[in-house]
């Protein structure tokens, strides 16, 4: 086999509440398929709560505004000590929508995520994934 042998694989759930407050989760899992023992490569866990409004106007239907979220997540690959990565983040995510097409850009992180790995737990690593 050549090339990239990782894989992904995604769980996402969401409940709403019905009162325009949302809970979701979501996990990822990164593994080699041509390891045969401890083929995962890393695993993130990111619960999140977030609002969701739904503009009522004109100028909201004139630039395809169809929802905005609010809302606070937090990342983390569940490990301890120097293994350890973990971040939150305050968001506001809008959801615009035009002939068919669906766009939501995510803006906000806070803080700046920091990693520190066992052979370097002093240097902070932005990850890359």
């Amino acid at each position: 086999m050549a090339g990239n042998t990782t894989t992904k694989f995604q769980l996402s759930l969401k409940y709403d509440t019905g009162a325009n407050w949302y809970l979701a989760c979501g996990q990822r899992v990164y593994w080699d398929i041509t390891r045969l023992s401890g083929p995962v490569l890393d695993m993130s866990f990111e619960p999140e709560v977030y609002y969701e409004w739904r503009p009522r106007s004109e100028t909201a239907e004139r630039w395809g505004l169809t929802a905005v979220h609010l809302g606070f997540g937090h990342e983390s690959n569940g490990k301890r000590g120097a293994d350890s990565r973990a971040w939150n983040r305050a968001f506001l995510e809008p959801h615009f929508q035009w002939r068919g097409f669906s766009w939501n850009p995510r803006s906000g992180s806070l803080p700046r995520p920091t990693i520190r790995t066992a052979t370097s737990p002093t240097t902070p690593v932005t990850p890359t994934w």
